[in-house]
């Protein structure tokens, strides 16, 4: 911000809303009207660094007062309702438009807005924010259980909110441009089942599960993709799956989690013998393949994850961690026997590239026997199903 002079006659010149303002006067360059234009400098300063400047009485004459109209200041809640509301997935007549954003996605912003962003901002106006607020913020979240990576998420979506808010002239700047996110902690390790410890598992869960857990470790398919699996994807002709949706947080997403394929499965029998018996168990009641028991929809992953997978973990005598180790033990028993990674990437959704990457040591040599390898550890979990099937029917 400067006092400066223009065919003799005083102007400011300074920034606002990152933009260039000059704002000319009749009064002449003169000791007095420069002591008078300093006071107007040092107050514009304070007002813009209190967030209470308003163009219009300052310069009532200036042809930048309609880009600078004193807009209403909102409630941080009022404004990421509004913004939660206008990006919203879901149209009125119960459509869906994923052109501009996947439900998830939505999902998980409406959460960390619900949960983190409005009980800490929401009583602020926009303009309170500021970058020490916002690093407080995050130092709280940090002495949570919350990841790095996800409060780097909740930090980034608090980003989002406050950039639309500058676009639309509500803040001067984002106090977040600039602020470096936290390094990222190790992920979780992946520890797939041993071919043994599958066969004990398939023994000792709910018969009610066995058959989408003998699907999910023959194929690969991840939890949100068998949980979104419906009949009509379901080819027993060709024995073929085709992954066209999946379930994140509740919601159905069109799509599998990396787009859509078709899983061959002529080569795995385990697999369709597994769906046949579902069939005669739930086809008439859903048109999900894998259902609650109580409520007849798709099974619901955090209890699928919480009542089944850890219990069942936990009565093998195996130690707790991911339901997406189904997918982990799938690819590395695969990759032990010598199936070809082209053909294990189909199946478990995942590019060759992750596979070298993440699960290079269980690769022995290279070879095209498209699932034949594995065959042998499948007709062995097949076996241990089939005990545990004839078990179930004789203790009911």
């Amino acid at each position: 911000m400067s006092i400066r002079s223009h065919k003799g006659k005083l102007f400011i010149d300074f920034r606002y809303q990152d933009t260039r303002c000059r704002e000319y006067s009749s009064f002449p360059d003169t000791p007095e009207n420069r002591e008078r234009f300093r006071i107007l400098e040092k107050r514009i300063r304070e007002e813009i660094s209190a967030g209470t400047f308003n163009y219009a009485p300052h310069f009532p004459q200036s042809n930048k007062l309609q880009r600078f109209a004193k807009r209403r200041r909102l409630l941080f809640s009022e404004f990421t309702q509004k913004w939660l509301s206008d990006r919203s997935p879901f149209l009125d007549d119960g459509s869906l438009n994923i052109r501009e954003i996947k439900p998830s996605t939505w999902k998980t912003d409406s959460i960390a807005v619900r949960r983190y962003l409005t009980p800490a901002f929401g009583h602020f106006h926009v303009d309170q924010l500021t970058t020490g607020s916002a690093l407080e913020f995050r130092e709280r979240l940090k002495k949570t259980k919350l990841s790095n990576k996800r409060i780097n998420n909740i930090m980034g979506i608090l980003r989002k909110i406050l950039s639309d808010a500058k676009l639309q002239g509500h803040i001067p700047h984002n106090p977040l441009t600039g602020i470096p996110s936290l390094k990222r902690t190790a992920k979780s390790k992946s520890a797939p089942l041993t071919p043994r410890e599958v066969e004990v598992f398939l023994s000792k869960v709910d018969p009610y599960y066995l058959n989408y857990y003998i699907v999910a470790f023959s194929t690969g398919m991840r939890p949100g993709e068998l949980c979104a699996l419906k009949w009509e994807s379901v080819d027993f002709e060709r024995q073929e799956i085709t992954v066209e949706r999946h379930i994140i947080r509740g919601l159905e997403t069109p799509g599998g989690k990396t787009g859509n394929r078709v899983i061959g499965c002529k080569e795995r029998p385990i697999v369709f013998r597994a769906l046949a018996r579902q069939r005669k168990d739930t086809q008439s009641k859903s048109a999900y393949v894998f259902i609650g028991k109580r409520d007849g929809g798709p099974l619901n992953y955090e209890h699928l994850h919480s009542k089944i997978w850890i219990t069942t973990l936990e009565r093998c005598g195996l130690a707790a961690r991911d339901s997406y180790n189904t997918k982990d033990t799938f690819i590395t028993i695969a990759l032990s026997s010598g199936e070809d990674i082209g053909w294990i990437a189909n199946s478990a959704g995942t590019s060759e590239q992750m596979i070298f990457k993440h699960y290079r040591k269980w690769i022995p040599n290279l070879i095209r026997r498209d699932g034949m390898a594995i065959k042998g550890v499948l007709e062995k979990w097949a076996t241990v199903a089939q005990k545990a099937v004839r078990t179930s029917k004789a203790t009911s």
